[in-house]
């Protein structure tokens, strides 16, 4: 209730001080208007399933804190080792299109989650295969997001434009996870609908993400923030 009271005072204030804590011209820049968006879309959705399938585990399955945490490994390793080869990809192909190849993967690996998975325990058939697909759409996703919202941004305006895009990313990250509570509620053990119900919020959430990431800048960021910020 506070932030939604406080929020559009902070804008309008932004908005009208002659040296504003967050400059709104850097909306004006596509790659870090539309980055931002894409970047809420997929975090809010990634998080909302990723706290929740712990319990998933436990409550359905009925595994142990620690078989939970081993089994839920995959898709964070496999984004960590592959994200600086995604980095690459992106200074040779530009932001838009590993964006929207990685983001639709990760959907791919939510979707399969929520059609695959059922009460009884099978891990490598039901749970591995979405996680190895969910570990290489972050790779190419979240990184790269990153660097989509930044390019074009004047280096003096960095800092800025990093904390404006990690705030984004926090307030994403909460929302995804509220929601994901939301829809699980309190489920009976050994109920799997309510679970699904977040895995196909992280599907919807991913492709969402892959179609606005398609008016990303192919390459460069258009330089029309740089100018108005220099103003």
């Amino acid at each position: 209730m506070g932030a939604a009271v406080l929020l559009p005072i902070f804008l309008i204030r932004s908005y009208r001080h002659p040296h504003p804590l967050l400059d709104l011209n850097l909306f004006r820049s596509r790659g870090f208007s539309v980055g931002n968006i894409a970047q809420g879309l997929f975090v809010g959705t990634f998080f909302g399933w990723l706290v929740l399938m712990p319990s998933f585990f436990e409550k359905t399955w009925g595994w142990s804190a620690l078989a939970a945490g081993f089994g839920l490994a995959p898709a964070p390793a496999i984004s960590g080792v592959f994200s600086p080869f995604a980095g690459r990809i992106a200074d040779r192909i530009g932001h838009r299109g590993l964006v929207v190849v990685g983001t639709t993967i990760g959907g791919l690996g939510a979707l399969w989650w929520a059609l695959a998975i059922g009460p009884e325990p099978d891990y490598l058939h039901d749970v591995l295969p979405g996680s190895i697909l969910l570990g290489f759409g972050g790779a190419a996703g979240f990184a790269t997001l990153t660097g989509a919202i930044m390019t074009g941004i004047p280096p003096r305006f960095y800092s800025m434009a990093g904390a404006a895009r990690s705030t984004c990313f926090q307030l994403a990250s909460a929302i995804g996870i509220a929601l994901g509570i939301a829809l699980v509620g309190t489920p009976a053990a050994g109920e799997v609908a309510p679970y699904a119900r977040t895995w196909w919020m992280g599907a919807i959430g991913a492709f969402a993400c892959a179609l606005v990431s398609l008016a990303l800048p192919a390459h460069r960021t258009s330089p029309v923030v740089a100018v108005a910020l220099a103003d």
